[in-house]
């Protein structure tokens, strides 16, 4: 690994970058060595977990935290248009605009770094249904399958 940090380093150099030894971490996910990695003679740090683009990124891989803290965010966003969401001058159509382009935003804000599987997924798909729904003014005994809300 120390060749790999080495070789990106002389490359960096080449077009007059700097690899900052302050800001830069070193995350070990199934890591055979344990070897200290430097750079320019000092040693990275290790960590277990950092932040990236706002998301959690952590050692066993998980995103639970990173997509319960991203619904978090996107409840308030969704919270603060709720005198859209119930104004019948409105277009439902508009709202959904609105809706895709203010709260669903916040919500996949960083998650490419997000390990997908179907429990996050789920999550995810559970609140915007959620949040639809209440978009729609449908109540829980309307009894409109999820399905529904697509078409």
């Amino acid at each position: 690994m120390q060749n790999k940090v080495t070789t990106l380093e002389e490359t960096a150099q080449r077009v007059d970058l700097k690899i900052s030894e302050g800001k830069t971490k070193l995350l070990r996910i199934t890591a055979k060595q344990e070897s200290q990695i430097n750079i320019t003679g000092i040693a990275i740090k290790d960590v277990g977990e950092f932040i990236y683009l706002g998301s959690k990124v952590i050692k066993s891989g998980g995103t639970d935290d990173d997509i319960i803290a991203g619904i978090e965010k996107t409840h308030q966003a969704f919270g603060i248009l709720r005198p859209m969401w119930k104004a019948s001058s409105i277009s439902t159509n508009t709202k959904l605009i609105l809706f895709n382009t203010n709260v669903k935003a916040v919500l996949l804000y960083g998650s490419e770094a997000w390990r997908t599987t179907l429990t996050t997924s789920a999550k995810i798909q559970t609140y915007v249904n959620r949040c639809l729904r209440q978009i729609l003014k449908l109540k829980w005994f309307d009894k409109v399958p999820n399905a529904d809300l697509w078409t």
